[in-house]
């Protein structure tokens, strides 16, 4: 792969400038390279054959050594949140059939070899072996079923990395944040990013976990990537300050959708920030399309929501109707280009269902619905996030956008039990002048049948809302 030419030579050159930053402890470029070799050396020795390496997230030094390691031997990685129940990693195993498990996490199974740290401290000479297609197998959620394991090759992680690398661009000298798990693809913009050009990336503990504004205030993060809620989680949390952000030179987001007022937040407290929003879905590499920003511009960018901005290069975008007729004003995302995954792992079924051709052209049908205005593009929400009530079809996220326009932090909007429900976090009353802004700004077959307030939104280990969490404090809610 390229880009692992990149980090060999600036590693060769610069060996002992900081490569990964956690707590006191830290490592060098050169002790980076020298033990991704050492792993790579040591999945070679046993075996010849494409080397699929499972590796659960251990929050430390290892899991990128393990990235890298199995991509030098030529194999495939497969990343698994350290949070994912055991039965459902038992069940990713049985469909993989890897030949390796790593974790420094106690784990036992009869049906792949488990390893650790442990096999670094062998003294194993590096041979060359065949470089297989694929680079990694990230599995989704599964929220509407079994989790899809998204087969990205090693050309479309090189396309994107480049991209990165081209498009947002960070100094050698920068301090970047690595909060998404390795099982969310969010983490491939900080970690590759950070290795191609020779920054820091530095992983939170437990405590920088869970209060995001102490890593960027004591870790002095100039580049943070993470999603939209994570700056409300912030704020919650009464991180979202001056002090706090001073450091931050650039912010990366992805993986939600973005909101105004959520920039206009960031740019009260730091108007050289530039900020670049991205789109895409795990079946296209992270993101396949951006727009940047800054404090000057970015009302330009605005309508509602945060534009999604234009196709990453030789990435492209058409909106299509239910019949597959492009459409100019709106429609749902169809993707193609070199960034799109090869299918899903051993799933002909929905592969051949999402992944289609249309005019001879391959295209990832995403699900997604967006609109263009004024030749920009804005993302709308999920199809299936479109529900029917009362006789009408609504769109949930144009609700939660006017309970935030209103004032509240956050909105999320669900139809359950045949009821439409929102729930709002925030300093705002649920009051008779909130269900007067509704009435003049909503028809009234979109206003919620009821409005709960909670105390904050949990997020999941990607830093999105979690939705299942959601569902319950509807359940719970009298």
């Amino acid at each position: 792969m390229k880009f692992l030419k990149i980090i060999k030579e600036f590693s060769k050159k610069n060996p002992n400038e900081v490569c990964i930053i956690k707590d006191k402890k830290f490592l060098t470029y050169g002790e980076f390279w020298e033990l991704s070799l050492k792993f790579a050396a040591y999945l070679n020795l046993k075996s010849k054959k494409n080397k699929i390496v499972c590796i659960r997230e251990n929050d430390d030094f290892y899991d990128y050594i393990a990235i890298i390691g199995t991509l030098i031997a030529g194999g495939t990685y497969v990343p698994i949140n350290k949070l994912m129940p055991i039965n459902k990693v038992h069940n990713i195993i049985s469909r993989i059939r890897p030949e390796f498990f790593f974790s420094n996490l106690t784990f036992k199974n009869n049906k792949t070899w488990v390893i650790n740290s442990k096999i670094l401290k062998n003294n194993i000479k590096f041979k060359k072996q065949k470089n297989f297609k694929n680079a990694y197998i990230l599995f989704t959620s599964g929220t509407t079923g079994e989790p899809k394991g998204v087969v990205i090759s090693k050309k479309a992680l090189d396309q994107y990395i480049f991209w990165l690398r081209n498009n947002i661009k960070v100094s050698k000298r920068y301090n970047i944040s690595q909060i998404p798990s390795i099982g969310f693809d969010l983490s491939l913009s900080d970690i590759f990013l950070s290795l191609i050009s020779g920054s820091k990336l530095i992983i939170p503990n437990e405590e920088e976990i869970i209060f995001t504004g102490k890593l960027i205030k004591n870790k002095k993060i100039n580049h943070l990537v993470c999603t939209p809620s994570m700056i409300d989680y912030i704020q919650s949390s009464g991180h979202l300050n001056k002090k706090v952000f001073e450091s931050v030179k650039s912010i990366f987001f992805c993986g939600e959708t973005l909101y105004e007022k959520q920039i206009f937040k960031l740019f009260k407290i730091n108007k050289n920030l530039k900020i670049t929003n991205a789109y895409g879905p795990t079946e296209a590499t992270c993101s396949m399309s951006f727009v940047k920003f800054n404090y000057l511009n970015y009302k330009k960018y605005c309508n509602k929501t945060v534009s999604i901005g234009s196709p990453n290069k030789k990435m492209d975008i058409k909106l299509f109707d239910k019949l597959k007729n492009e459409k100019n004003d709106r429609g749902e995302i169809f993707i193609s280009g070199p960034q799109l995954a090869e299918g899903y792992f051993k799933n002909k079924k929905d592969s051949k269902k999402n992944f289609l051709f249309v005019n001879k052209k391959r295209y990832y049908k995403t699900g997604d619905l967006a609109e263009r205005i004024k030749n920009k593009l804005y993302f709308i929400g999920r199809i299936d996030s479109q529900i029917k009530s009362r006789g009408f079809r609504i769109e949930l996220s144009e609700i939660n956008y006017y309970l935030m326009k209103y004032g509240f932090n956050k909105a999320h909007s669900v139809f359950y039990k045949k009821k439409l429900i929102s729930l709002v976090e925030g300093n705002y009353e649920i009051s008779k002048k909130l269900i007067n802004y509704m009435n003049k700004n909503l028809e009234y077959y979109k206003i919620p049948q009821k409005i709960y307030k909670i105390d904050n939104f949990l997020l999941n280990k990607n830093g999105k809302i979690d939705s299942a969490k959601i569902l319950n404090q509807v359940k719970n809610e009298k």
